[in-house]
């Protein structure tokens, strides 16, 4: 057998509403894994507050495949439109490692303007697999090992806390006390920053943070190392850059210096 790793997030306006980790073992032999995952759909759906009562499996949704569907703000505009003169309640748009749906909103006068934007996503969790990386605008899960998977940690890390000391700048005002930080109350403010800010409860096993783009100074991640990338004046002029929030598990922490988990939440 093997461990797979299904993702569930749901968003509004591509903002992070709720997301939850499940691993779920299948065959060895097995190289296809949306049978597994499809088999729960209704399921995951409700996890995320949007089963039950007017969710009848497939056929509450149109089914489009991913050729046919668009992120273009004007392509789900049209698409809001063409959803309210029928009897379904969203979209369904199969990937090949991922469900895609755009579902209604509910609303007290049955008008809804809006979409919540659901993913299940899904991928295999090999042995040395530490960290889950999942950019928001991607249908993967990026999977990785110890090594590089510390590596996104601390370049996480050390751009939030650039963030931080940004927006300190602006307004060296602490919140909690009406006054300028003290040299004291600013050391715990950054040690305890992902605690505090980025931290994603719901999900007791593994380690959860969510890095809005924003606090990323709208930096993408190289999945292959870890590292920021870095564009040219030519890559920005083509729009080269991805510019994503991104989702992030700690999901254990098989470290080659033996950290247990408690460790590795106080280093992060």
């Amino acid at each position: 057998m093997k461990e797979i790793a299904i993702v569930l997030e749901s968003r509004e306006n591509k903002k992070l509403i709720k997301t939850k980790l499940i691993t779920k073992t299948v065959p060895e032999n097995e190289i296809f894994f949306s049978g597994h995952v499809n088999e729960d759909q209704e399921y995951y759906l409700s996890l995320l507050g949007m089963g039950g009562e007017g969710v009848d499996g497939r056929n509450s949704f149109i089914n489009l495949t991913s050729s046919q569907w668009s992120n273009d703000i004007d392509f789900i505009k049209r698409m809001k439109e063409r959803l309210s003169k029928t009897n379904k309640i969203g979209y369904l748009i199969e990937h090949e490692n991922c469900f895609e749906y755009w579902i209604k909103k509910p609303s007290m006068d049955g008008m809804s303007k809006s979409f919540i934007h659901i993913t299940i996503k899904f991928t295999e969790i090999k042995g040395d697999d530490c960290v889950l990386l999942i950019p928001s605008d991607s249908t993967n899960i990026i999977s990785q090992n110890n090594k590089i998977g510390n590596n996104t940690l601390d370049s996480l890390w050390k751009v939030t806390q650039l963030n931080a000391v940004h927006d300190k700048n602006l307004n060296p005002f602490n919140i909690d006390t009406g006054r300028p930080f003290t040299p004291q109350e600013w050391d715990h403010h950054l040690i305890n920053l992902w605690k505090t800010k980025y931290y994603i409860s719901g999900n007791p096993e593994p380690i959860c943070y969510y890095f809005p783009k924003e606090d990323l100074d709208f930096n993408d991640l190289c999945y292959e190392t870890g590292d920021f990338k870095s564009y040219t004046l030519a890559d920005y002029a083509i729009n080269k850059q991805l510019e994503q929030d991104y989702l992030v598990y700690i999901i254990r922490a098989d470290c080659p210096d033996e950290k247990n988990m408690q460790e590795l939440i106080k280093l992060y």
